[in-house]
């Protein structure tokens, strides 16, 4: 069974909250540039809002806090389309691309074993859950109409996968490697999907592309 996927579009209140985060994030830049050693030690967004109560120090809550971190630490090129906005661009506190890509699978990696151990999300349910789960309203509802919209925990996993030569084909253009993004939907289908042909090599291709200019900038 194939599953098609929601297409979204950029609303008006999205990009402001894009905006802000990106004009807190320059602010976090100026006032707390110690949080690049910070990330570097592995803290995550959430613990570096917590660390130093950015959240309060700036009156948002997380879910602009945490994205305005990544812009103080990446900084920001241009790659948000805002719209009408006019955002200035600037770099990040860490200017080096293969660093940030290092730290940010240490991340991942960090991340997923929490998540396996504490047993959150995905991996706090059993197989029959997911299955009423399925059932009900919300994203469900969405499966039921043949979409299925991305969870962080499904992009973070296809990024990992994407960095692992265990996912790449044996030859790529120009001698250099080409990720197998049917072998990455087959990983993605088995660890959130039990097995259904969720995602297929194409979509896990956009995806990945959308990813990597979103925190490789």
């Amino acid at each position: 069974m194939v599953i098609k996927e929601r297409n979204t579009c950029l609303e008006p209140r999205t990009a402001s909250a894009i905006k802000l985060s990106i004009e807190i994030g320059r602010r976090i830049q100026q006032d707390l540039p110690r949080i690049a050693e910070d990330y570097g030690k592995l803290l995550s967004r959430k613990e570096i809002a917590n660390k130093y109560n950015i959240c309060e120090m700036y009156g948002v809550d997380i879910e602009i806090a945490k994205p305005a971190i990544s812009y103080a630490i990446r900084g920001y090129h241009g790659e948000e389309n805002v719209g009408k906005h006019r955002i200035p661009r600037f770099e990040g506190l860490i200017t080096d691309k293969k660093e940030l890509k290092r730290i940010r699978l240490k991340l991942i990696e960090k991340g997923l074993e929490y998540m396996v151990i504490e047993k959150i999300g995905i991996h706090s349910q059993n197989i029959e859950e997911r299955r009423l789960l399925s059932s009900k309203g919300g994203v469900n509802s969405a499966i039921s109409n043949g979409f299925v919209p991305w969870s962080n925990e499904e992009l973070d996993e296809a990024y990992r996968c994407s960095e692992n030569n265990k996912y790449w084909c044996r030859k790529g253009y120009a001698g250099k490697h080409r990720v197998d993004n049917n072998l990455i939907a087959d990983r993605i289908n088995k660890l959130f999907h039990k097995g259904e042909r969720v995602r297929n090599g194409y979509k896990v291709k956009i995806k990945l592309c959308r990813y990597r200019k979103k925190i490789e900038r």
